[in-house]
């Protein structure tokens, strides 16, 4: 492919600059390419080696009309603390990216000795005088160069950095598309990427970061595990802690395929929430119903409750309903109200003490859902839940179900009918008692087709699901 003068010209005047012209006065800055130095450790070690990589990287933003066709740059270190290993500055893997062509046309790599700003390496190429060669938009590894440590210090821009100082005549750090040079963004990676951690409210830890790099992603590890993976573009990320256990995040920011880790945050010991009186009784369908009191101190309004479906416990595993309670209104994040939560425990031995972790929801100004507090709740399990015997919709105990039974809902409701049963009245098994019972029973009578009422009918048994109606006694079936 033939270029135009212009776009030809720029790579001779490169190469001749590189040879022994003068430098090439560079253009306007561009953010479409960037050097980033990232060090293999965080701080050098007196007489040590380390390892310091350069990567070029392109931005999507790069305008695809004007490719990329070669760039200098330079890399200064400064003398009192390291010396560049001679020879030691080898290439990455970004000829094999080079498209279509194998290998650049022109590459120079230059090593330089002398005292701080005139002491470093050079890379200069050209990948086609013809044109029609570039690197795509992507994060490419250009060099690795080895290092002595002289002295005990941290690695950062003040000891090694991309310049255009080196050479005789100097090497400009540019990059060249579109026929004309730019200068790229430049910056060195620290081995810990800075991450500030604060505590705005009881049970939240908020960890904040800045970089002038164009991190890929960024991972939240929290105790060794990912909780959150962010874009590149995240400075923030809320945290909320739970108060059964040491809680310790750390950011890693991925740029270029290296992960970059911060120094960990630390949850603070201040509890989110307030537990008050737990009670576990034994329901006449042989269930264990609990209510406990909760407050929130998280600073967030608490919209739901999650609970497990089941909880393991020494021998067996027990059935939890429900599983989320619905605060309405909202319960504030202040400590100001207490909340009472009811539930049910299904299949748990007698004397066996369950823990039950469960976590107060928010819902963010999206309607989304996150976690603003969590903690662990231990339910002792009553001795000798056995299950009530009764028929479902045998309101007045005689063992069968007729127009009484229903008389005698209605008397419940209305008159305040007194029975040992409250279970046999709920005879559609809502888990509470309404005029529909009443329907309910009249509809099994004389309505062709109604189905029958729930088990436990027409025998005598113990109620399947879950609630909190009483059934005392029911002489005919116990």
């Amino acid at each position: 492919m033939k270029l135009p003068a212009t776009n030809l010209l720029l790579p001779l005047l490169l190469l001749l600059s590189w040879l022994g012209g003068g430098a090439i006065e560079a253009q306007a800055p561009t953010s479409d390419f960037a050097f980033w130095l990232v060090p293999s450790v965080a701080d050098c070690t007196g007489g040590d080696d380390v390892t310091i990589d350069l990567y070029l990287q392109i931005s999507p933003t790069a305008p695809p009309s004007t490719p990329l066709q070669g760039f200098t740059v330079g890399v200064c270190h400064d003398t009192s603390l390291l010396a560049l290993v001679p020879s030691s500055v080898v290439m990455g893997n970004w000829i094999t990216s080079l498209q279509p062509c194998i290998a650049p046309e022109f590459l120079q790599v230059s090593e330089w000795g002398g005292t701080t700003g005139s002491a470093g390496y050079t890379i200069g190429t050209v990948f086609s005088f013809t044109g029609g060669c570039t690197l795509p938009v992507d994060c490419h590894h250009i060099a690795t160069a080895e290092y002595t440590c002289a002295a005990d210090a941290p690695l950062d821009s003040s000891v090694v950095s991309t310049c255009n100082t080196l050479g005789n005549p100097t090497v400009l750090t540019v990059v060249v598309f579109g026929g004309d040079p730019y200068t790229p963004l430049s910056e060195f990676i620290s081995g810990s990427l800075p991450v500030q951690c604060t505590y705005p409210a009881p049970g939240q830890m908020e960890l904040n970061w800045t970089s002038g790099a164009a991190f890929d992603s960024f991972e939240i590890y929290c105790n060794g595990v990912v909780v959150a993976t962010l874009p590149g573009s995240a400075t923030s990320y809320l945290h909320f802690c739970d108060p059964t256990v040491t809680n310790c995040c750390i950011v890693r920011g991925n740029l270029c395929g290296v992960p970059i880790d911060s120094e960990p945050c630390c949850c603070e010991t201040e509890l989110c929430l307030e537990l008050g009186a737990v009670t576990a009784v034994c329901n006449s369908d042989g269930s264990v119903g609990v209510t406990f009191e909760v407050a929130n101190l998280s600073g967030l309004d608490a919209h739901k409750l999650f609970l497990p479906g089941t909880v393991d416990f020494p021998g067996g595993s027990a059935t939890i309903s429900p599983t989320v309670t619905i605060f309405t209104p909202a319960l504030p994040g202040d400590g100001s109200v207490v909340a009472t939560v009811e539930f049910f425990i299904d299949g748990a031995a007698g004397g066996a003490l369950l823990e039950m972790p469960f976590a107060l929801m928010h819902k963010d100004d999206s309607g989304n859902l996150e976690e603003c507090c969590s903690d662990v709740l231990e339910v002792p399990i009553p001795v000798g839940c056995v299950g009530v015997r009764f028929i479902r919709g045998d309101a007045n105990q005689d063992e069968n179900i007729s127009i009484p039974d229903a008389m005698v809902i209605l008397d419940f409701l209305f008159n305040g009918w007194p029975v040992t049963c409250v279970d046999a009245l709920d005879s559609n098994d809502s888990g509470n008692i309404t005029i529909t019972d009443a329907i309910k029973v009249l509809c099994a009578l004389f309505c062709p087709g109604t189905p029958p009422p729930p088990a436990p009918f027409p025998d005598c048994g113990t109620d399947p699901t879950f609630d909190f109606l009483d059934c005392q006694s029911l002489p005919g079936c116990n």
